[in-house]
């Protein structure tokens, strides 16, 4: 239900503005376009990291930085 989930639709876009940390995109605002709701979001060149590894896994020791580097931006977050 739009009424719902709405209001916290913006209220995450504003609170993911605020945000500043090198591993997480940076959202610079939130709107509405008719009726269908939008972030404003930092262009991030280069492929998903799904098409980067290819359908490969990662090395043990790059698999663990990768980790970190995400633990370390939901702890920013």
């Amino acid at each position: 239900d739009r009424d719902r989930w709405l209001p916290r639709f913006r209220a995450e876009g504003r609170l993911l503005a605020r945000l500043d940390h090198p591993n997480v995109v940076r959202v610079y605002g939130s709107g509405e376009d008719g009726g269908a709701p939008y972030l404003v979001m930092e262009y991030v060149p280069g492929p998903s990291l799904h098409r980067h590894l290819g359908g490969r896994p990662l090395a043990p020791r790059a698999a663990a930085a990768l980790v970190e580097a995400v633990a370390r931006a939901v702890e920013s977050a």
